[in-house]
């Protein structure tokens, strides 16, 4: 009787060997819920071309293409598009950011003009090991930054492969009432506007004694000529004191200078969401 016991418990621990065996020793459902390997995939993050963002900064660039800095037409205007491009890849998430030429007619000329949102950046998400939820919300996460570096790489391609037509005269101002126009949807944001161009214009567009786009607006030249220092000086001395009458800041930067100089510029702030406004019209005389 004793050795059929034995031999029937034997049998019994035999089969629990194998059923752990065949199961491969799984963990139970459980278990495996209380385990952070197994995150449901989130769904994916499509990358918009305008998506809506807050406007915390809006940067304006004005690329001259007029007779008298395009004289050494294709060296010069590769060397600006190139800097433009290094300028967009290090602006801050939170930023609308529009590219268009000095022309003979810059006011009108918004038909040739880029414009692109870099969107804005989520802050990291500190999850608990077993939060699947959380993991989820932060995969997501990574995947909108991702977004923010594309949307720079974007734009920056788009300058690289401008190819405008040169201009036979040079609307300096015709730029700036287009900036104050524009600038004038986002009050509550920072303003910028970088200008490469030797400023000497050849149209004499009329402003009006208010631009109201420009007020508390940092406006950056970058000039891309290498003239007389007295002459130079004397021009940018003018400009800055005209735009100084309409609110605006001028800081000039040699075309050419990179790094901290232009990094310090873009300095993200905290910002109200801006909904655009209707563009105020500026009347010109020409």
């Amino acid at each position: 009787m004793e050795a059929k016991l034995c031999k029937f418990a034997a049998a019994i621990g035999l089969a629990v060997v194998f059923l752990l065996a065949a199961s491969g020793c799984k963990t139970t459902p459980q278990a495996q819920a209380r385990q952070p390997t197994g995150i449901e995939q989130a769904a994916p993050v499509v990358c918009s071309d305008f998506p809506e963002a807050q406007v915390h900064q809006v940067v304006m660039i004005f690329i001259d293409v007029s007779r008298s800095v395009r004289r050494d037409l294709r060296d010069q205007l590769a060397k600006i598009l190139a800097d433009a491009s290094r300028l967009v890849r290090r602006l801050p998430p939170c930023t609308l950011v529009f590219v268009r030429y000095i022309s003979e007619q810059s006011y009108q000329d918004s038909e040739r003009s880029l414009s692109a949102v870099i969107p804005e950046e989520p802050a990291p998400l500190h999850c608990q090991p077993f939060d699947l939820h959380c993991h989820r919300e932060e995969q997501q996460r990574k995947a909108r930054v991702r977004c923010v570096d594309e949307a720079r790489e974007r734009l920056a391609a788009a300058i690289q492969s401008l190819a405008p037509a040169r201009a036979n005269k040079t609307d300096v101002w015709g730029a700036i009432a287009a900036a104050s126009d524009l600038l004038s949807a986002y009050p509550q944001s920072q303003r910028f506007v970088v200008i490469y161009s030797d400023l000497i214009d050849t149209v004499g567009t009329r402003l009006p004694s208010r631009l109201p786009g420009l007020e508390r607006a940092k406006i950056i030249t970058r000039i891309i000529k290498n003239d007389d220092p007295v002459e130079l000086a004397q021009r940018l001395s003018a400009f800055s004191a005209r735009l100084a009458k309409w609110g605006a800041a001028v800081q000039s930067i040699p075309f050419g200078v990179d790094g901290p100089a232009i990094d310090d510029l873009f300095v993200q702030q905290p910002a109200a969401a801006n909904v655009p406004l209707a563009l105020e019209q500026t009347q010109l005389q020409h």
